[in-house]
Order: C-alpha cells, then structure tokens, then sequence
C-alpha cells in the first residue's frame, strides 16, 4: 500500500472507530475504502482550506435535496464521502449507443440544475468566488484558436475576437460547478447521476455547465441527441442576460472551451510521449477518438455563431490534419 492510501485508512480508522477491510486507489487523489458497513471515498484536497470549503458546499447542497454524495468528514485535506454505487459518466458515455448518451446526458443536465436551484435556495452563489471574470482568461480563450493553428501549422483565420471576447465577458449571479465533464459525475444504476468534487465551483452563468459538459471530449459527437438536448434544456440553465441569446453564448463559449481542450490534450502526449504529428502530412497513427469528438462538435457549433462562424472550415482542416477526414 502507497504511503497516500495508508494516510487515508488511518485517518478513516480513527475517525470512524473501526479497521478497513479493504483499501485500493482509485486515482491520484482518490481512495476507496471498505468499513464493510460504509463503503467510502477517501479524497484528498490541495489544502486544509479546500477540503473546508468543499465539505461547506457539500453539506449544504446535500441537506437541500441536491444530488451529490453524502459527506461523512472532513479533516485536514482529506474528505470522506459515501461511495455510491455505479461508474463515471464519462465510462457510461463510452459505451453507450446514441439514444442510451442522451439519456445520461438529460438526467446529468438534470442533476445540475438541482444543483443549481439547491445553491440559490440557500444564498451559496453569495459565497462563492467569481469565476472566469479575469481579463487574462477572456483573453487566453479568445487567443486559443491562433496558438493551436500556429503549433500545427494550420494558420487560424482572422475572426471578431474582441466581439467574441465582449460575448464571452458575461458575470452571471450564480452558483456552478464549472468543471461539469463526464469524470465528475457518478451514473448509478438506477438512472441517476450524482456529481462529485466541487473543488472548482464559484459564481458565473449556469449555461457555463452545459457548455463544460456537452464539449467534453469525452462525450461522443451525436449531432441528433445534442440538438434535442440544447432545444429541450437550454431554457432550464437561461438567466437571460446573454446579449445575443443563451444558445449562441453557448455555442461561441464551446468553440472556444473544445480548442482550449483540445490543446491540452496535445500538451499530454507530448508529455506521454504519444505525438506524433508532422505539419502538413498530420496525425501519424490512429487518432484517439478524442480527437473525432472536439473536432467534429466545434466545426457545427462554429457555424452557429456569426461571430465564430469563420473558424468553422479552419476546424475542418483540423480535423483533416488530425483524422484524415472533413470534420
């Protein structure tokens, strides 16, 4: 056993009155442990303080009806939550056929705005942070385009980046996850979805959770499941502040967010050794699906939006350097 999971059982032990039967890391920063009464999460947190305020957040969504699992304690960086049966969202999506995606998706949708409304009930947008209201990252997100077309040599075409930065500048009331992607949601087998860690939340707009969890590469490109689940659900995550409309922010906001991904997912293989890319002749090898997804999703969207709709062929070529296909 890692000197991290033996951390977590002991301090499990003392706090809970009874030895682990059965202790395994489930990621970096996550161990599963076994009171054979009370199957339980181990996370360790960046700080003290981090697992405070997410333990506050948890305890207070939770006693208001919000889908997120049960804290058990808190001490120092470690927060102990009930396990929850079931897989990541991001696994269910893997698998899934288009008509069984979209349900997953509807009820993650779901689950966020209880999440939303249990926040707002409860005054918790007042207490959060003020997120994405920096100059530096309206900046970075409009600027994305340019850095990922020079790096693979796929010069980005001109476009109304201060018009797209005016769209994007919008500091909404309320409470949010932020990083709402598929590895932070638990699909149980009864249909529900329960979203966990709340490490990242603060105040924006609630449409910036649809937007984090609907480009997520990890959600697979279903033209026909995403176009019924922006008409039928936008309106539940609309304050009605966007200029332009709650759709198009979140189409522009998706465009920008899948080639900030997109570059990061780059960064990884080349940190793992895995690119293999030369300008002008493309990805050498099979492409990890990954790649189908974000490009695929951000030629469409980009079309949408007059203000992004000149990136929408520079996507394509992307996707052609990428896949050896139009996307």
């Amino acid at each position: 056993m890692d000197e991290l999971a033996q951390s977590a059982q002991l301090i499990g032990e003392r706090l809970f009155g009874r030895k682990a039967l059965n202790v395994v890391r489930r990621d970096p920063v996550t161990i599963e442990i076994d009171f054979s009464d009370q199957p339980t999460i181990a996370r360790r947190c960046r700080s003290p303080e981090a697992a405070a305020v997410e333990a506050e957040v948890a305890t207070v969504l939770g006693s208001n009806g919000a889908p997120v699992p049960k804290l058990l304690a808190c001490e120092g960086p470690w927060l102990f939550e009930c396990a929850e049966p079931g897989a990541s969202l991001a696994e269910r999506l893997t698998n899934a056929v288009e008509a069984e995606g979209e349900r997953w998706l509807y009820l993650a949708l779901q689950a966020l705005t209880r999440i939303h409304s249990a926040a707002a009930a409860t005054g918790l947008a007042e207490r959060a942070f003020p997120i994405g209201a920096s100059a530096g990252w309206l900046d970075d997100m409009v600027v994305a385009p340019e850095r990922l077309g020079a790096f693979l040599a796929i010069p980005c075409p001109p476009f109304d980046r201060a018009g797209a930065r005016a769209a994007l500048d919008v500091k909404g009331p309320s409470f949010i996850k932020w990083d709402a992607e598929p590895t932070t949601a638990l699909a149980r087998p009864d249909w529900s979805v329960v979203w966990r860690g709340f490490a990242h939340c603060g105040r924006r707009n609630r449409i910036d959770d649809v937007v984090a969890l609907l480009t997520d590469e990890r959600v697979p490109d279903w033209p026909t499941a995403e176009r019924r689940l922006i008409e039928r659900q936008t309106k539940f995550f609309d304050e009605r502040h966007y200029p332009e409309g709650a759709e198009a922010y979140l189409r522009l906001a998706g465009v920008l967010r899948s080639t900030v991904r997109l570059s990061g997912l780059i960064k990884e293989m080349l940190k793992q050794g895995e690119w293999n890319y030369l300008a002008g002749h493309g990805f050498q090898g099979r492409p990890p699906p990954a790649f189908a997804h974000l490009c695929r999703r951000a030629a469409r969207w980009a079309e949408a939006v007059p203000l992004t709709q000149p990136l929408a062929p520079w996507w394509r070529e992307v996707g052609y350097a990428l896949l050896g296909e139009r996307a």
